[in-house]
């Protein structure tokens, strides 16, 4: 009992160091159907991703639509996203946030597919349901790397 004890206290004490930021509550993003980008002027407070870096430009968006939801990203979620970041990051497979031909802003997988005559963009759900958005190169804008999901239960 004494050991269950000081292994509590010693997991609380790690809650006292956890470091709270404000971030730009930026609205909510398309996960199936785009929605139209209202920017916000409201600030979020947010416990800091652990990996996230100081200089790091973070917002707070909320998910509308259930096309992320094999990726245990719900409707009515939140996802912590990183404005600044290099082309370089932006992998096959990244979630990001991308801003498409239709005027509209979404949350989904991006993929650079290569079919031998000319690469294009591929945004894919992660629910069987919904039909990959496909792009020539330059009609996709990445305005935003999805760094990390937060549901509350209340």
């Amino acid at each position: 009992m004494k050991r269950l004890a000081g292994s509590l206290n010693l997991m609380l004490s790690h809650f006292s160091r956890t470091e709270f930021i404000s971030v730009p509550d930026m609205g909510q993003i398309g996960a199936g159907a785009t929605v139209e980008f209202l920017p916000s002027v409201k600030k979020r407070k947010i416990v800091r991703p652990c990996h996230a870096r100081p200089y790091d430009d973070l917002i707070s968006v909320r998910v509308a639509g259930d096309s992320l939801r094999d990726d245990g990203i719900l409707d009515g979620d939140r996802v912590t996203c990183r404005r600044n970041f290099e082309m370089s990051e932006v992998k096959n497979g990244r979630l990001v946030i991308a801003r498409i031909p239709e005027g509209g802003l979404v949350i989904k997988h991006f993929y650079i597919i290569d079919n031998g005559q000319e690469a294009c963009v591929s945004l894919r759900a992660a629910n069987p349901a919904y039909d990959d958005l496909n792009y020539e190169l330059g009609e996709v804008e990445i305005k935003a790397l999805v760094v990390e999901s937060v549901r509350r239960w209340d």
